[in-house]
């Protein structure tokens, strides 16, 4: 009978792979690199979150209509926050949408525009019969997507830098998020946002590299509703395609890095390069860009300017060795701590009764205040409300301090498959009282033998004991 389900459940992801050509290259890449076995078993976890994708209403990104070319005046600010500096090579219909969804979607009076026109010969040569107060620093000579970046940088005077690809359109209030985030902490150096499609499906909550130097969209195809990819963590990366990071730090570690050009890896390498400088490289879930992914250099990485990012890979891969071999996981094993940076931190679960609220009454401030404390710690944790209601405003408030919040339907109805996947992970589970009887056996069936598990009755006092605990870590 087993071995029937098996042949079976085989027969279903090979008619899957076969239906869909993307999906094809991709089983076929893998398999190469890391044989059947572990191929069958990473489309296997692609298509349980496919499943996942219909329990969640997936919101449709605003995008500019086509063929409406209204006439954009930006401001002219004298000192602007932040300069946002598009490189560009044609495409000029993807340009000129870039800039709507900034002029539509963005305060205006923080900001600065440069157009890095990298030799274009269509209509971005046009560009000021389009948009006023829009500063364009133009290339005879193509530089390429790096350098032409990095020329176009010197021209800026903003106190922070965005790098956005032209095939995108930033969605409201994108750019309030990333600032917010960053000026909430001195130690982030670079903030991303979730990347997103055209039809709304995700396209990257956070940036993974392997230790073999590959990388990874974490999210990518799924519903960007979904919890796991809806609060603040620290990431490997950020896609170039838009980021937002210091000038000073910048300017400190040298812009792009020259070794990867024309394009690719230099987001990833300027990543870690702020991380080696003591900054974090955080995502922000709530500022979301939609990304036309593959409009300027295409997809097949054995032609044209693709091709360097297999070559870049090698180059990153040797700029980095001690680093990928000591603090990155082997590729596709142990995607829930890859996909946080939490490999070398405790982790924490907490089932409660609901997602207890944050405000109004004096007891509920101390509760935030100790979740605060939590993240603040270095703890990874997550919490599991048992009604699976994301109540608001308490689990966004919950998520922006870095705490995972486990909501909806499909997990209220798939709980158990969640803690066989992940309940290894956790080196403490706090269980309200109430639900012992319900979670009790699920937990000593799945946990690890080192995992200590603790009943509580009020969320309060064992928040309390949780910060004297991990004070001795």
């Amino acid at each position: 009978m087993g071995a029937k389900k098996g042949i079976q459940s085989l027969l279903k992801i090979l008619s899957y792979i076969l239906s869909t050509p993307q999906l094809m290259k991709k089983f076929l890449e893998s398999l190469r690199r890391d044989g059947l076995y572990k191929t069958i078993k990473r489309i296997k976890r692609f298509l349980k979150r496919a499943e996942k994708t219909s329990y969640f209403t997936t919101p449709k990104p605003i995008l500019v209509p086509d063929g409406d070319y209204t006439f954009l005046r930006f401001r002219e600010v004298e000192t602007p926050l932040v300069t946002i500096i598009i490189p560009v090579h044609n495409k000029f219909q993807y340009t000129y949408k870039c800039l709507r969804s900034i002029y539509e979607n963005t305060d205006l009076e923080k900001i600065e525009v440069i157009i890095a026109d990298d030799g274009s010969n269509d209509n971005t040569t046009r560009l000021k019969e389009f948009c006023e107060n829009v500063k364009v620093i133009r290339n005879e000579t193509p530089l390429g997507f790096i350098r032409n970046c990095n020329k176009a940088s010197q021209f800026a005077r903003g106190r922070y830098l965005v790098f956005l690809n032209n095939d995108t359109q930033v969605q409201p209030g994108w750019l309030d998020e990333l600032l917010s985030t960053i000026e909430s902490n001195g130690e982030i150096g670079l903030v991303g946002p979730k990347f997103i499609y055209p039809d709304g499906r995700l396209q990257e909550a956070g940036g993974i590299i392997w230790r073999d130097a590959t990388g990874s969209n974490y999210g990518r195809m799924d519903n960007p509703e979904a919890p796991e990819y809806n609060y603040l963590k620290e990431v490997d990366y950020i896609s170039g395609a838009c980021i937002l990071v210091r000038r000073t730090l910048w300017e400190r570690v040298g812009g792009f890095d020259e070794r990867y050009s024309p394009a690719y890896y230099e987001d990833a390498d300027l990543a870690f390069k702020i991380r080696e400088i003591g900054y974090k490289v955080i995502y922000q879930p709530k500022a979301v860009v939609v990304h036309f992914e593959g409009i300027t250099h295409g997809k097949d990485t054995s032609s044209g300017i693709k091709r360097f990012q297999m070559i870049n890979r090698e180059k990153f891969k040797e700029r980095w060795r001690n680093i990928l071999e000591r603090e990155h996981l082997p590729h596709g094993e142990h995607l829930f701590l890859a996909r946080d940076r939490s490999a070398y931190k405790k982790h924490v679960l907490i089932i409660s009764q609901s997602v207890p609220p944050l405000q109004s009454q004096s007891t509920s401030k101390e509760v935030a205040q100790y979740y605060q404390i939590l993240s603040d710690l270095r703890l990874q944790v997550t919490l599991i409300p048992d009604d699976f209601q994301r109540r608001e405003p308490y689990t966004s408030l919950l998520q922006q301090i870095g705490i995972e919040v486990i909501y909806g339907l499909w997990y209220s109805q798939n709980i158990e498959e969640f803690f066989k996947e992940n309940l290894k992970y956790f080196e403490k589970i706090f269980l309200n009282k109430a639900l012992a009887e319900k979670y009790d056996n699920l937990i000593h069936r799945y946990k690890s033998s080192n995992t200590k598990l603790s009943l509580y009755t009020q969320e309060l006092l064992f928040l309390q004991e949780l910060v004297d605990l991990v004070k001795t870590y």
